[in-house]
């Protein structure tokens, strides 16, 4: 299913240097804290990067990652995969069927451990101070579709063996770090998200 803007995201880091490379899969909450996920990597490590807004239900997803693969010569040390804020008109279950066909393509495409992270949450509201966006947010609408989700996700996780990363947990804690928007994080809630996911990756490597 298609939105309203559809847009996908290909970054390297240090693309001129031999680095161990980590590679990051997600939406634009990826993207807003990559470079610090990067900076925070043990020494000789680097990231490459893909942000898009289509779901584990769009096959175009894994062949765009493939594309972004085919242009490194080189074997990444890790990758770190998260899909789920961009519901697509999915139920949990078949959200779930989507996600293992997709986390399946992409491990015959990056053959390195991967960690799944789980969607961070959403506030209500659509602009205006993120203090005053209804809390706690487990009592949001479009929330319970993200908590459900991550629930599929730590399905998955128990039944592959891969470790997850518990953004949701993270973050549901620090509604005052979120953006306006109720879905992005500002500046310091984007470095948290970062260093942790880092912290998360550095375990695999």
């Amino acid at each position: 299913m298609n939105e309203k803007i559809e847009w996908t995201r290909m970054w390297r880091e240090n693309a001129d240097e031999k680095m161990r490379r980590v590679l990051l899969i997600g939406d634009s909450i990826i993207d807003g804290c990559k470079s610090i996920v990067g900076k925070n990597l043990p020494e000789g490590h680097t990231i490459s990067s893909y942000a898009t807004s289509k779901g584990v239900d769009d096959p175009f997803l894994y062949r765009e990652v493939e594309l972004l693969a085919a242009q490194e010569s080189f074997e990444y040390a890790a990758v770190y995969f998260n899909s789920g804020l961009h519901f697509h008109g999915q139920t949990p279950e078949v959200y779930k069927e989507n996600y293992l066909r997709t986390l399946g393509l992409l491990q015959k495409i990056v053959k390195a451990p991967f960690i799944l992270g789980l969607s961070t949450p959403l506030t209500c509201g659509t602009g205006g101070d993120p203090a005053k966006h209804e809390t706690p947010v487990t009592l949001q609408e479009t929330n319970a579709t993200v908590i459900a989700y991550n629930e599929k996700v730590r399905e998955i996780a128990a039944e592959t063996g891969l470790p997850v990363f518990d953004a949701y947990g993270l973050m549901v804690e620090h509604p005052e770090l979120k953006s306006n928007d109720g879905c992005h994080f500002n500046d310091d809630g984007k470095k948290m998200l970062g260093e942790a996911i880092a912290a998360a990756i550095e375990k695999l490597l």
